[in-house]
């Protein structure tokens, strides 16, 4: 399946859900976000995308994008619904 065409339908269910739950103003900023990050951190793009490694530092860099990616989009929500 084209990537493409993934992407699209991820962004329309993710609208669909935003307006259903009225939440349209939170996904925005999150994807602002996110979108921000992705221009400031050269590896998130490897990070998400699975692409792998070649070298011992590559692997090491791409463990330090994970965790900063965990702690800054995972933590915040599970810390929240506590």
């Amino acid at each position: 399946m084209d990537i493409g065409i993934i992407s699209i339908r991820y962004a329309k269910a993710l609208l669909r859900f935003a307006i259903d739950n009225k939440e349209e103003e939170r996904v925005y900023a999150e994807i602002e976000t996110l979108a921000h990050s992705f221009l400031h951190i050269p590896t998130l793009h490897q990070v998400l995308s699975g692409i792998h490694y070649q070298t011992t530092l590559d692997k090491l860099r791409f463990l330090l994008v994970q965790r900063a990616v965990t702690e800054v989009y995972l933590l915040p929500q599970s810390a929240s619904s506590s």
